[in-house]
């Protein structure tokens, strides 16, 4: 009977855990759903560094598991960071490669970053 109960709780344990990570994947993938083609940007906008101001390089970045952001006067962010503090648009959760349009000062090491959404060979369905 022991036995049974504790298969029981095993099971029921393995499955809210399942249940969890099946909802964070689900928040995770509804942040980053805005995709583009290369070819659907405008390439040629330009920005000044707000540093030197001399012109910055276009180009694209790649988070990979995403960019937390926190404001100035919240909490500094812990090792366990949430869906909350993950930025719209800077996870790849796809096979193929996603990348953010960004614009970099090589002089001054500023960078910035369009998170509007991902630019990729294909165009997510």
């Amino acid at each position: 009977m022991e036995k049974l109960a504790y298969m029981i709780g095993t099971v029921t344990v393995f499955i809210v855990v399942l249940v969890f990570f099946y909802f964070t994947l689900k928040k995770l993938y509804t942040l980053n759903k805005e995709y583009k083609r290369y070819d659907e940007i405008d390439r040629y906008v330009t920005y000044t560094c707000p540093k030197c101001g001399k012109v910055m390089e276009n180009g694209f970045v790649m988070a990979g598991k995403g960019i937390c952001y926190r404001a100035d006067e919240a909490k500094p962010l812990s090792q366990f960071i949430g869906s909350k503090t993950l930025l719209k648009n800077t996870m790849n959760m796809s096979i193929s490669i996603k990348e953010n349009v960004a614009w970099r000062c090589k002089d001054c090491n500023y960078i910035l970053v369009d998170h509007s959404f991902l630019v990729g060979k294909k165009k997510a369905t």
